[in-house]
């Protein structure tokens, strides 16, 4: 490795004292020395940087210590596109991680790899080199976490535990960083017979470990023996988080030695102390589950990581008898909310919101399953989560979405309604059901929430699901149904976006962007100025922020606490001192995406693309449009034949006259057969007018259409529709003809406006027998 070069632009001897001046001549000697020593120094940080590394200036092939020497000076010395090649050829030569780490210490001293890294990291640097950096960065971590992860090196560790104080604290800091992964070894010392002082050694590690100590300690709790679960029970008691109090309790009732039941109800006082212990072990057991389906920090050991580990004790392992299944981070809370659940639920089977919770936990394990991935803890072989869900009844189902709309889960909102319109019938609708969770209870009629929520899926979907039941009675909200189901026909398709960002110049470009996706876009600088536009939109599908760092909390809370916009996924585009932190605040909400404003329009779109797809399920697509334009006209169809008195088609009259001039072929045949079981003139008349302007089959539909209506309605028709319709007849052939004579006695025209037909035809056939 280079070593460097310090020179000083002056110092106390090249300066004059201001007391006694120095004459003219020596003060301008020093200035000449002065600016030789800068020159000196200058010249020689120019020449090292731009002096190839030793092995390259002899042709040979860098060895991987050169090249990181190298990728460390060149960044020292302010050469970044050098250090980012080193670093990339470094990369290239893919080292284990393992094998990294001991490269780093083996070529370097101290933190110097560290330190080149943050430098290398600053975001005004070079964006190649901030991106070598990381990976450097990601494999040196890697490499540090495999090599206390080793249970060799674990055992290694845990036997210094008993040595000299330096080794002592060296294997402690080692079996801490190590965490979860060294407590099968740690519990197997930890309840040895042979050595006090490891015991405890032992201990002492669990207690620094904390959180990470608990989930092995508490699965193995249960196949321990008394003296043992004492033991373990005591270690539990003195870590400051409370994750093991089901588990404690749970043993508590449980078991037969009194000894064992002192030791947990100390405990339980020793972590709660004055407060009361409210509820069962299954309540508790279901708040635990609540903190595993919420993620929350005290429950996650390694954040950022792949995988977390899941526990089991099984005696018949050798050693402690504790078993780690390592699990993807994304499934991982899942599968903890469905096993506390269902711990739960054997304690209390009756009035337990853990039967919901367990469903909802299954739903996002289907959702959040990586693409390829099989989880071991939920084979292949097992049965969808759908098949629970429609078993377990409809108000199970009714209690998921309304957790998914309380969490602005789309994707989990849109699994439940599924469940939901399997099971539900038209008495499933008319009660309320009773939805308790960790926050309370409430009577809750979460299928008609649904239809204000804001993503058009879950309004569609609930408004089909509904329509679907055929109610008698009329509720709060019916008059939403129709409406939506008429707005599924024409608008499925659209997408509508909202920009909002400070100035008119940004905000036309974000616009430009957005609608160069597809979207219709309104905009403006802040949430006040676009108000009114929003409220005629049908619903948003994203919404596009461009802020500085230290505005994001603020006006995104302005967001979402607009009820239109409060699931609509939103791409923050900011710059500025917090933006670290402000990324880091709003990595765990998967309906919001933070960037740096300064990225490429392509980066934007990818960004926005991934967005919308995880949050909503992506923008709907023409042929999804279709079928949702097919579902509610048949569910519009059905309600007007059965005459429902809740869901009254003629709401949607006006939107489907417009559908009926808009679209063609068997849509619009469709939506005139809606259009005949609606007792409106206005409604007649435009599908006659439609039919008139038509031609060949589409007219013979249309006037079959009419027809029906005025079988059911009588005739509705204007005069002028009435000559259009005889004049069309006197000249009409075929099938048109008479489609049209079927209409006019349909309509039970008077004989005076049929008599010019019958003449007509009369004198034709004269003229033809002449």
């Amino acid at each position: 490795m280079r070593a460097g070069f310090a020179f000083h632009l002056g110092n106390s001897r090249g300066r004059a004292c201001a007391k006694h001046p120095a004459p003219t001549q020596n003060r301008e000697s020093a200035v000449q020395q002065a600016w030789i020593q800068r020159l000196i120094g200058v010249l020689a940080v120019l020449t090292l940087a731009l002096a190839p590394s030793p092995a390259l200036a002899q042709g040979n092939e860098p060895s991987e210590t050169e090249l990181l020497q190298d990728f460390v000076h060149y960044v020292r010395i302010d050469q970044y596109e050098l250090a980012a090649d080193m670093g990339q050829q470094l990369l290239d030569r893919n080292l284990e991680p393992r094998a990294f780490v001991a490269l780093v210490e083996d070529a370097l001293r101290g933190d110097e790899f560290v330190q080149a890294v943050v430098i290398a990291r600053r975001p005004a640097i070079n964006a190649e080199l901030r991106r070598v950096a990381d990976e450097l960065d990601r494999l040196y971590e890697e490499g540090r976490r495999a090599r206390a992860r080793d249970p060799q090196e674990i055992a290694r560790n845990i036997e210094l535990l008993t040595g000299t104080l330096r080794q002592i604290i060296l294997g402690r800091e080692r079996l801490v960083a190590a965490g979860e992964y060294a407590m099968p070894q740690l519990l197997e010392a930890f309840l040895q017979t042979d050595s006090l002082a490891l015991r405890n050694a032992a201990r002492r590690v669990m207690l620094e470990m904390g959180q990470q100590a608990v989930m092995p300690l508490v699965a193995a709790l249960p196949q321990l023996d008394a003296p043992r679960q004492e033991l373990v029970v005591n270690v539990l008691a003195q870590i400051e988080y409370d994750t093991w109090l089901p588990y404690v309790r749970e043993l508590q009732e449980a078991t037969d030695s009194e000894d064992v039941r002192r030791a947990c109800a100390r405990a339980i006082r020793m972590r709660l102390g004055d407060r009361t212990i409210d509820g069962d072990v299954a309540s508790w057991f279901y708040d635990l589950a609540e903190r595993f389906y919420g993620e929350t920090r005290e429950v996650t050991a390694f954040p950022g990581e792949e995988y977390q580990l899941v526990w089991d004790f099984n005696p018949a392992i050798p050693g402690s008898g504790l078993a780690a299944t390592p699990v993807r981070t994304e499934v991982y809370h899942e599968a903890m909310a469905m096993r506390t659940s269902e711990r739960s639920i054997r304690h209390r089977a009756t009035r337990n919101p853990a039967w919901g919770l367990w469903v909802a936990a299954n739903f996002s394990r289907e959702i959040d399953t990586p693409p390829g991935y099989e989880n071991p803890l939920y084979p292949p072989d097992r049965r969808e989560a759908m098949f629970f869900a429609t078993s377990l009844g409809v108000d199970t189902s009714q209690w998921v979405l309304a957790r998914a709309l309380d969490t602005n889960d789309t994707p989990l909102a849109l699994r439940a309604i599924s469940a939901i319109q399997r099971i539900a019938g038209a008495g499933d609708m008319q009660e309320p059901i009773l939805f308790v969770d960790h926050r309370g209870s409430a009577d809750r009629r979460p299928l008609i929430e649904a239809l204000t929520y804001p993503n058009r899926r879950v309004q569609y979907e609930s408004a089909l699901a509904l329509a679907r039941t055929q109610p008698e009675r009329f509720f709060d909200g019916a008059e939403r149904v129709v409406p939506l189901l008429s707005s599924a026909i024409r608008d499925a398709s659209k997408r509508f976006g909202v920009v909002i960002a400070p100035d008119a110049e940004r905000q036309s470009v974000l616009r430009r962007l957005l609608e160069g996706e597809g979207y219709q876009v309104i905009a403006g600088a802040g949430l006040d100025e676009i108000r009114a536009p929003l409220s005629d939109l049908p619903g948003v599908d994203v919404v596009l922020m461009d802020v500085e760092s230290d505005r994001v909390r603020d006006l995104l809370g302005r967001v979402r606490s607009d009820p239109r916009l409060s699931a609509t996924p939103v791409l923050v585009l900011t710059q500025g001192a917090n933006f670290a932190q402000v990324r880091r605040r709003l990595d765990g909400d998967a309906t919001v995406a933070v960037r740096r404003t300064g990225i490429s329009e392509d980066e934007v779109r990818a960004t926005l693309a991934t967005l919308v797809e995880e949050a909503s399920g992506g923008p709907i697509s023409p042929e999804e449009a279709r079928q949702y334009a097919t579902r509610a006209i048949d569910a519009l169809r059905d309600l007007a034949i059965s005459r429902n008195a809740v869901f009254d088609v003629a709401d949607a009259a006006l939107p489907l006259i417009a559908t009926l001039t808009e679209s063609e072929g068997q849509v619009k045949f469709r939506v005139a057969e809606v259009l005949s079981w609606i007792n409106q003139q206005r409604v007649q008349v435009a599908m006659m007018e439609e039919a008139l302007d038509a031609g060949g089959i589409e007219r013979i539909e249309l006037m079959e259409q009419v027809a029906n209506s005025a079988k059911r309605f009588g005739n509705l028709l204007e005069a002028r529709q009435i000559d259009r319709l005889i004049d069309f007849a006197l000249s009409a052939e075929g099938i048109e003809a008479t489609a049209a004579a079927s209409l006019m006695g349909a309509l039970d025209l008077p004989n005076d406006r049929v008599v010019p037909l019958i003449i007509s035809q009369a004198g034709q056939t004269t003229t033809a027998s002449r």
